[in-house]
């Protein structure tokens, strides 16, 4: 299982997809997502998928991947 973070800027409509919160400061700054990469560190992702800013939704997620031994059950 691999992490996959998805974050949707709103008002620019644009959609992108990283493998880490630190991932998300390599290619945008902290004004287009509305937060601080401190900030989205802190956030409860145990308790939450999702965390909303004033510019931006960001999601956590799992990535399936293909792979042998059958089928997994997603929720």
């Amino acid at each position: 299982m691999d992490k996959v973070v998805y974050v949707h800027l709103i008002f620019e409509k644009k959609d992108y997809f990283f493998s880490s919160i630190a991932a998300i400061y390599d290619h945008l700054d902290a004004q287009r997502v509305g937060a601080s990469y401190n900030t989205l560190r802190n956030v409860r992702w145990k308790d939450t998928s999702v965390h909303t800013t004033p510019r931006a939704v960001v999601r956590i997620g799992r990535l399936l991947r293909a792979g042998r031994g059958g089928r997994e059950n997603v929720p």
